[in-house]
């Protein structure tokens, strides 16, 4: 899957940070129970919890590109039928903040701040539809304790925590990182990106 999205250079992560860098865990990686494709595990896990696939239609939210379509075709393979609305960045706004889904197949850009990709994740966080509206009070608190913390290593331990938190609750799921390229034609002039962005010119 990552192949498709990034190539040869693209990442396998659970994590918002990519591997190997400071905000990464390596034994948290390594504990990711769903960590790796396992058709006839999901399938028993489905059948454990009662659910026949092929009663249920998912509805999938997602922006036009081809990453969302390989998703919903893998999970298409466990029997679901799909009500897949691939739709522009206003329109898959507008449908996430219904709160009328189950899927949403999405990437998010780069950011200048670590606490910029668990800022989303607040319950009074910036957008929050775009995470799937998570209300957590104790999200909040290991978030508002690694913001606040009074040195990095400090802060790398509250994001962790955070981290798990969102994993074990399954609020939302990391797959991978790959890089994203924004070409600028010569006529453009002055073009800065927003000031949660981080990029590299080249």
């Amino acid at each position: 899957y990552m192949n498709l999205i990034g190539g040869k250079d693209a990442l396998i992560s659970d994590q918002p940070v990519r591997p190997d860098t400071f905000f990464w865990d390596k034994a948290l990686e390594q504990q990711d129970p769903f960590g790796k494709p396992d058709l006839v595990r999901a399938r028993a896990l489905l059948k454990e919890a009662g659910v026949d696939p092929a009663k249920h239609t998912l509805k999938v939210v997602s922006w036009q590109n081809d990453y969302a379509q390989v998703a919903v075709q893998m999970v298409r393979q466990l029997g679901f039928k799909i009500d897949h609305q691939a739709l522009d960045d206003i329109g898959a706004q507008r449908l996430l903040g219904q709160y009328d889904w189950d899927l949403a197949p999405f990437n998010s850009g780069p950011r200048a701040d670590v606490y910029l990709r668990y800022a989303r994740l607040l319950s009074d966080g910036p957008s929050p539809m775009l995470w799937g509206g998570i209300q957590d009070k104790d999200l909040d608190a290991i978030i508002a304790r690694a913001s606040s913390s009074p040195n990095a290593n400090a802060a790398r331990e509250q994001y962790l925590n955070a981290w798990k938190h969102v994993m074990d609750e399954l609020y939302t799921v990391g797959i991978g990182h790959a890089a994203n390229a924004i070409g600028i034609v010569p006529a453009v002039q002055g073009y800065q990106t927003g000031f949660t962005w981080s990029q590299n010119r080249v």
